[in-house]
């Protein structure tokens, strides 16, 4: 059986090439710095590499292993940065920080 051919190429003349997953990054954003591409994701992934193809990851998670965000369970850290916390009716809260600013947003319960 014949296969169809592709610019003049049958299947097995066809080059295939082959995807390798180093990281996974959600939401991605990524910086250069003097020569070395850093993504960062929001689920606080995060990954460098000096190609654009081959990354390693060097942070991952929530955790207190990520260096990212080593005082991510620092109390103390959360009464310097944050005033009042007022909590609304339809799963919405509103935090006010101590420079003055305001979010709210949703949550589940």
């Amino acid at each position: 059986m014949e296969h169809e051919k592709i610019q003049g190429k049958t299947e097995s003349e066809i080059k295939k090439g082959s995807f390798q997953l180093g990281v996974s990054v959600h939401d991605p954003s990524v910086v250069e710095v003097d020569g070395t591409y850093y993504i960062f994701g929001s689920h606080m992934e995060a990954a460098q590499c000096t190609d654009l193809r081959n990354w390693k990851s060097f942070a991952s998670g929530v955790g207190k292993s990520n260096p990212l965000f080593s005082n991510l369970f620092d109390e103390n850290l959360y009464r310097k940065i944050i005033a009042r916390i007022w909590v609304h009716g339809g799963n919405m809260a509103e935090v006010e920080f101590i420079n003055g600013s305001r979010v709210t947003a949703g949550y589940k319960d």
